[in-house]
């Protein structure tokens, strides 16, 4: 792990190893602000690897949400026959009833998995935002089917997997530094930028 960058004084190239990044070793100048975040969010960012499961669904969750928007769009243009818990259903029928969640979860999926490919922390909160959706859809789906019951069943079914995925994404140590590190990095490098 090491990050490279050029004294402004002095135009010395430098290699870091670790932290802290304060001046510069050869002409001992103090290091501009945004140049010192940058090489320690870069150097806390390489300690940090993406988890196995977030790289699993990097490249699973734009197949999915792929699989899902071009099943609501046929649905939506009137290609082949649909059928909901064995009823067959029209078009807007299929809409009203998920289709739109389906769409919407969809698409979810592939921004998450453009999120998760691109590294970038706002992809943990767009997987909250999945959950939320799921849950949503799962409350109205079994209230519209079956009432109460089917209330209890999308809750059931819901929100242990969406506990799980919390607990995941905010408190398992090793996820949380990993985003914690991404969040620094791009902090960083965004002010790099306004003063660049």
């Amino acid at each position: 792990m090491s990050v490279g960058i050029v004294c402004p004084a002095c135009t010395t190239p430098l290699t870091f190893h670790r932290g802290p990044v304060i001046e510069c070793p050869r002409c001992k100048a103090p290091l501009p602000e945004a140049l010192r975040l940058a090489a320690e969010a870069s150097l806390e960012r390489q300690a940090y690897n993406r988890p196995a499961l977030l790289t699993l669904g990097a490249y699973a969750s734009p197949g999915i949400g792929a699989l899902f928007v071009l099943g609501g769009l046929a649905a939506a243009t009137h290609t082949g026959s649909l059928e909901l818990n064995g009823q067959p259903v029209d078009d807007e029928g299929f809409l009203a009833s998920g289709g739109l969640y389906m769409l919407m979860g969809g698409a979810l999926c592939i921004a998450i998995g453009v999120g998760l490919l691109r590294e970038r922390s706002w992809a943990r909160w767009l997987m909250v935002f999945y959950w939320c959706l799921a849950f949503g859809g799962a409350m109205g789906l079994g209230w519209t089917e079956s009432g109460v019951s089917g209330l209890a069943g999308g809750f059931a079914s819901v929100v242990p997997l969406a506990l799980v995925a919390y607990w995941y994404l905010f408190e398992k140590s090793n996820v949380a530094a990993y985003y914690r590190a991404l969040r620094d990095n791009e902090r960083a490098h965004g002010l790099t930028q306004r003063e660049g």
